[in-house]
């Protein structure tokens, strides 16, 4: 896979890669990965909230309250 990224990008990832002595590709497939669980994370609350809300649990005090 190629990916074209900004100039900007590009230049603070190459200093970001030099300065923490990691490899560009590392440091960019890390962060796929993390957006990727997050939006992933994101797509499950959005799909589970309104049962969660029907439930009655808006807090985390309600979910505590649930498993303890």
């Amino acid at each position: 896979m190629n990916l074209r990224l900004p100039e900007d990008l590009q230049r603070d990832l190459k200093a970001f890669a030099h300065a923490t002595g990691q490899d560009e590709a590392a440091i960019v497939e890390a962060a796929i990965r993390r957006y990727l669980v997050i939006e992933q994370f994101r797509q499950l609350r959005r799909a589970t909230l309104p049962i969660a809300e029907k439930a009655g649990i808006r807090t985390d005090e309600d979910v505590f309250r649930l498993i303890s």
